[in-house]
Formats: C-alpha cells, sequence, structure tokens
C-alpha cells in the first residue's frame, strides 16, 4: 500500500459516526430545552468543525452558541464578566442535568455527556450589531463571547464559516481533510497536544498550505512546518473581527505544544523525502512516529 492509500484511508477511518452524530443531536435538543427554558428568547446554534464538516470521530466536541439577551448578562447598566455569565449558565445547567459533569473552561460552559464521551460545549453570546463582511456581500451577526479573561470578544462564526468554506472549496477539500488530519494527530499524543481547532483552519486557510495537486503528505508536512515556523504564534484574524486568534489558551501550553510540533514536522519532513525517493518503508516509520502509533499499518 502506497503513503497515499494510508493517509486515504486514515481520513476515511477519522470520519465521525451516524451513530455518533445521533447521539451529539440528541444531547444538542436536551441542552437547547434548558436553555430556552432558564433564558427565555434564547437560541441555540451548532457552530465549530461539527458546523464545518470537519470533526473527527470520537475526539471533536460539539460547539453551541448560545444566543441570550443582553439583558441576561447585565447588572443595572453594566455587563456582568463573562466568568460570571458562565458560572450562571454552568448552574442551571447542573440543576437540570444532575447526573452530568458540568464544568466550564475558558470561554465556554462543558457538558460531559455519557461519562465524558460524547462533550458539548455550550458558548454563551449576545447579539451586538449586524455587518457587512466584503467577501460574502452580505449582512452577518457580530456576537460578543467570553474571551477567557472575564471580557467580551466579538465573533462572527457565519462569516468565518463561510470563509474557511469557500478556502476549502478552493483547495478541492484538502483544507477540510488536512485539517482533519491535524485534529487527529493532536489527539494522538500523550497527553494530548493542546492547540486549538479553530487557530488550525484558521493557519492553513491563511497560508493556503493545501492545495489540489499535493498529496495529504505534502499538506500534512507543510502544516507542521507553518506551525512549526510561525511559533504558534496567535493569528491575525483574516476578516478583521476577533483580532489575534490564539493556537493555545496559556503561554505555558505554547511552550510544550511547540516542541511537539517542531519533532513532528521535522520528521514529517524526513517522511517526505523518504517517499521522494521510494524508500516507503523508512516513510511508514517516520509517519508512524509522527501519530504515535495510529498510522494505518496497511
Amino acid at each position: 500500500m502506497t503513503v497515499s492509500a494510508r493517509f486515504a484511508t486514515l481520513v476515511e477511518r477519522i470520519q465521525p459516526t451516524t451513530d455518533e452524530f445521533g447521539k451529539y443531536d440528541t444531547h444538542r435538543q436536551t441542552v437547547t430545552r434548558r436553555i430556552k427554558t432558564v433564558y427565555p428568547g434564547a437560541e441555540v446554534h451548532v457552530i465549530g468543525s461539527h458546523d464545518r464538516g470537519c470533526a473527527i470521530n470520537m475526539h471533536s466536541d460539539l460547539d453551541l452558541l448560545a444566543r441570550i439577551k443582553r439583558a441576561d448578562v447585565r447588572w443595572g447598566d453594566r455587563l456582568v464578566s463573562s466568568a460570571t455569565a458562565l458560572n450562571s449558565m454552568r448552574g442551571e445547567l447542573k440543576d437540570r442535568f444532575i447526573e452530568t459533569d458540568i464544568g466550564r473552561d475558558h470561554c465556554a460552559v462543558v457538558a460531559n455527556f455519557g461519562g465524558g464521551r460524547y462533550s458539548v460545549d455550550i458558548v454563551p453570546a449576545f447579539f451586538e450589531r449586524m455587518t457587512t463582511i466584503d467577501f460574502l456581500g452580505a449582512m452577518r451577526p457580530i456576537y460578543s463571547i467570553p474571551d477567557g479573561t472575564g471580557g467580551w470578544l466579538e465573533t462572527c462564526p457565519e462569516a468565518h464559516n463561510q470563509y474557511l468554506i469557500e478556502i476549502d472549496r478552493q483547495s478541492g477539500g484538502k483544507l477540510k481533510r488536512v485539517a482533519q488530519l491535524l485534529k487527529y494527530w493532536i489527539n494522538c499524543r500523550s497527553p494530548r497536544t493542546p492547540i486549538l481547532n479553530f487557530h488550525i483552519e484558521i493557519a492553513l486557510a491563511g497560508a493556503k498550505v493545501c492545495t489540489v495537486p499535493k498529496s495529504y503528505s505534502a499538506c500534512v508536512a507543510g502544516a507542521l512546518e507553518l506551525l512549526a515556523e510561525r511559533k504558534l504564534a496567535a493569528h491575525r484574524d483574516p476578516l478583521g473581527i476577533s483580532g489575534a486568534i490564539p493556537a493555545v489558551k496559556t503561554e505555558s501550553q505554547r511552550e510544550i505544544a511547540l516542541a511537539t510540533v517542531k519533532a513532528a514536522a521535522e520528521r514529517a519532513t524526513k517522511a517526505l523525502v523518504a517517499e521522494g525517493r521510494d524508500d516507503v518503508t523508512e516513510a511508514y516509520r517516520l509517519w508512524g512516529l509522527v501519530f504515535n502509533g495510529n498510522f494505518p499499518a496497511g
């Protein structure tokens, strides 16, 4: 089996299953009902990798944007901190899902259904304004969401989705699949490499390392080299909405992740060289190291 065939097998293997989609849809519905009960007038939408079609089997959380009223995050004439809003939403969900672990991270409430097998991240948001994104040619809603430090950050999931979908179209579908392979690589590491999925997609789209003529091996190697060269620095939002898009949540995480990225990029580059001289045995060995023993054996 060629290296290209093994990558094709891996891409197929990491696709979410019908059963997985069904489980997540059930959890989405139950969370949505609770949010709408405690926040009258709220709307809940799927965002993130599940919305863009680049989730991977058993490793991609379901991200939900819970649009609530501005009044729900106000105290008098001021906005409460986003940490307060997160804690409040977490409490409301804990009251409903008493047998489920309900936690929170820097910008979302995290509901770990099925003993943690199905994780649903709920991001509280409130509407700010409509704006025109040039390349879309249509008005899109801007929301404020938690920024991880107690403040609020503006974002526009619809615009970012359309941007990534367009770049993926131009790449012949390579962007989506390479992003999936990078997400799989992240989860192959032990401990898991703490790189944020959205950063990966934005970085790959901006550099356009995923193109139709390139093989998956060349695209993955190029993606790892890109992350290493940029030293996992925050990426400027190409739409100018959200400011800098971080690669990791903390500086200590960046140092750990960067060491892993550099090692993987070096091995991936060597694997490409081996493949180029038809030394497939060495290429297989190196890709096996990159994916921590999780690259298809045949």
